[in-house]
């Protein structure tokens, strides 16, 4: 809709709606309690929305993957064929207005840190003050020890993105936040917390390279 806004679309599967309904509730739930920072826009809450085909051919020329392979068939014979990622036009998708991230902003995932050393340099080119950098970066990584030890089902598949400024965005919790109510899982990401500090190796790698 304009530079600072934009949506996430999904399609309606494995109960998508509820899904970002409950990721939005734990956004809220994550600002209110910790000022953590999120994509999401306060009251924007997900719909289920009809697709036109003109939209439809629009989403289906960005796309990252543009083509969903679909297998058929049993074990012994398989047949396969290729379809847009959105192939019907009219099909109900999951759509919610969120904030649009930083054009340019480094994608932590803490439990691979290649992928972040990667993409490191080109970041960190666009960093114009290194001591607010530095300075955001610390203030926003205590807060988010905080908040994974009140919340520490969050850990379970963590994502951040750091913006130029060194501030941090959390993404894409909501599905493993909410799937992991066995006890032995939240023990294991608490103790992964305290005893190796979840993301330290990407933060400290961070920090090497200003």
């Amino acid at each position: 809709s304009n530079q600072k806004e934009g949506y996430l679309i999904a399609l309606p599967e494995k109960n998508a709606l509820s899904g970002m309904i409950n990721e939005t509730e734990l956004a809220n739930e994550m600002s209110l309690s910790y000022d953590a920072k999120t994509f999401h826009i306060a009251g924007e809450l997900p719909q289920k929305l009809l697709m036109p085909e003109k939209t439809m051919a629009e989403l289906n020329a960005q796309v990252r993957n543009p083509l969903r392979v679909h297998y058929f068939g049993g074990n012994d014979t398989k047949y396969y064929a290729q379809h847009r990622f959105f192939s019907r036009p009219r099909v109900p998708v999951v759509v919610q207005k969120m904030k649009a991230s930083p054009k340019e902003s480094l994608l932590v995932h803490c439990a691979d840190n290649d992928f972040t050393r990667k993409q490191l340099p080109a970041f960190i080119s666009n960093v114009v003050d290194d001591s607010l950098f530095r300075a955001n970066l610390a203030r926003d990584r205590y807060m988010m020890y905080e908040m994974l030890i009140g919340m520490p089902q969050l850990a379970t598949d963590f994502q951040l993105m750091i913006n130029t400024s060194g501030e941090l965005y959390f993404i894409d919790f909501g599905g493993h936040a909410w799937g992991a109510s066995r006890m032995e899982e939240l023990s294991f990401s608490l103790n992964k917390i305290r005893e190796e500090g979840l993301c330290g190796e990407s933060f400290d790698m961070i920090n090497h390279a200003l």
